[in-house]
């Protein structure tokens, strides 16, 4: 036995200034007190057009390798993962995101486009090179950490959340099949379920292994409340790491609405929308060039203004409370082994009494999810709610409508990280922000220059030395 099998299958991010992705999945065994060395595990993936019909109807599509989904990587954690990726699509820049990996000490590696990393033009090959780490399977697993299982019928998953199950196959009635059945969620209420079989023997599909019974009935494609019933009891198993310290080192509230700007829907975060610069985050700090490569004149907002009705679309508040929604790609500027907590702050959109689900995501770590509830985060009044003491660890947790979400997360990895709503139309429309964590110790990171030199830090690069010394040339 060795260390935790991993199975890596990945999301594909298509960027031009947006991201599109493609899939993603990730499994593994429990861990095993003996461990074999860490190997280094080599693949070559060519990102392609291919004739694909994952939808029963064939069309061109992206394939990488010629393939839909994309390869399995399998590995052990702590392996050395070498992915040398080279772009054969014609005008789209392309980037590799694997989600759920923390990237610890690789955060150009992340494969967010004008984040982390500049885009793989077409014709060009980039290799990634990360660790295995963290995502393990078990009874009940969430974001690829152990959670205390419970037992349920059906299971809520929003985009970018992974779980994994275990099913007992008990059942003593007369037939050996079982539908599965899959609605969804928030949107389009006339979607027909998706449907499969669980058989409990090895014989060929055919009419005699169709189950007896009629498809089970998903619930309600807009029941927030068995959502809440289902994300409420998930809670850290027993030797999950706890919480930092109460001593909170910052706060940021962070109002999720929709609003006009220049004519277009936008979703915005604190009255801002994201819009992201041509340099990537990574670059502009590693030569010292914020100043010509984004607005680093200020920091994004870390709160609103509490007038702010979150039950009126922004036309209908105050005019003490209207604030105009703008765009910008100002960052958060974060100091390493910072303890940070985030309150998720839902509010209407513009169409009256709406207020939608976002799954949250936040990359190069995980967090803890320290409460959930309706109506307006106070935190005199509620703080005495959140739970330290059971808390899951999670990469991605749901903000519900018009209600708040607390997080904490340690500022313990050093890079340019995402923090975004993964409805993915959200995302193109500015729901996300953008933390910039331990500069100071950027330095201390084998940065490839490869990896972060296009936009103005191409320039930067053949006429200034860079702001913190690369180790690697």
């Amino acid at each position: 036995m060795g260390k935790p099998y991993v199975s890596l299958a990945v999301q594909l991010l298509i960027c031009c200034a947006l991201m599109m992705p493609v899939s993603a999945q990730s499994v593994a065994a429990a861990p095993s007190p003996s461990s074999p060395a860490p190997a280094t595990r080599n693949f070559t993936w060519d990102v392609e057009y291919i004739m694909w019909a994952p939808d029963c109807h064939q069309s061109v599509m992206i394939g990488i390798n010629g393939e839909f989904p994309g390869p399995t990587i399998s590995a052990n954690a702590g392996d050395l993962i070498r992915v040398e990726v080279t772009n054969s699509l014609h005008t789209e820049g392309v980037v590799i995101h694997w989600h759920g990996i923390r990237q610890i000490g690789t955060p150009w590696a992340d494969g967010t486009a004008s984040i982390s990393q500049c885009p793989i033009n077409s014709g060009e090959r980039f290799t990634y090179e990360f660790i295995a780490d963290k995502h393990k399977l078990t009874v009940v697993e969430a974001d690829g950490n152990f959670v205390a299982p419970f037992d349920v019928d059906d299971i809520d998953i929003y985009s970018g959340e992974t779980y994994s199950v275990l099913l007992t196959t008990d059942q003593r009635a007369s037939s050996s099949s079982y539908w599965i059945s899959v609605g969804v969620r928030g949107r389009r209420p006339k979607t027909p379920p998706a449907l499969a079989i669980l058989n409990y023997t090895n014989s060929k599909p055919g009419r005699s292994s169709w189950p007896a019974s009629v498809p089970p009935a998903t619930p309600a494609w807009d029941n927030v409340t068995r959502s809440k019933e289902f994300t409420y009891r998930i809670k850290a198993r027993d030797g999950t790491p706890t919480p930092a310290a109460a001593a909170v080192d910052r706060r940021i509230t962070m109002l999720n609405t929709q609003d006009w700007v220049q004519g277009h829907v936008k979703w915005a975060i604190n009255h801002v929308t994201l819009s992201l610069p041509a340099t990537p985050y990574l670059g502009a700090y590693f030569y010292g060039i914020e100043d010509i490569a984004f607005d680093s004149s200020g920091e994004s907002p870390d709160g609103y203004d509490r007038r702010y009705d979150i039950k009126k679309p922004p036309g209908a508040q105050a005019p003490a409370a209207r604030v105009p929604t703008t765009a910008s790609d100002r960052v958060f500027r974060i100091a390493h082994g910072a303890v940070v907590d985030v309150v998720l702050q839902n509010a209407n959109a513009l169409e009256e009494d709406v207020s939608e689900s976002h799954p949250w995501h936040l990359h190069g770590h995980d967090f803890w999810v320290l409460g959930y509830g309706d109506g307006v985060y106070d935190h005199a009044r509620d703080s005495r709610k959140l739970d330290t003491a059971t808390p899951p660890l999670r990469n991605t947790v749901v903000l519900f409508p018009h209600g708040w979400t607390v997080l904490r997360f340690v500022a313990d990895n050093p890079g340019v990280w995402a923090f975004h709503c993964h409805i993915e139309p959200h995302l193109h429309l500015g729901m996300g922000v953008i933390f910039a964590e331990g500069m100071e110790k950027l330095r201390e990171l084998n940065v490839p220059r490869e990896a972060i030199t296009c936009g103005e830090a191409k320039t930067a690069s053949l006429s200034l030395a860079p702001a913190v010394a690369p180790s690697r040339p």
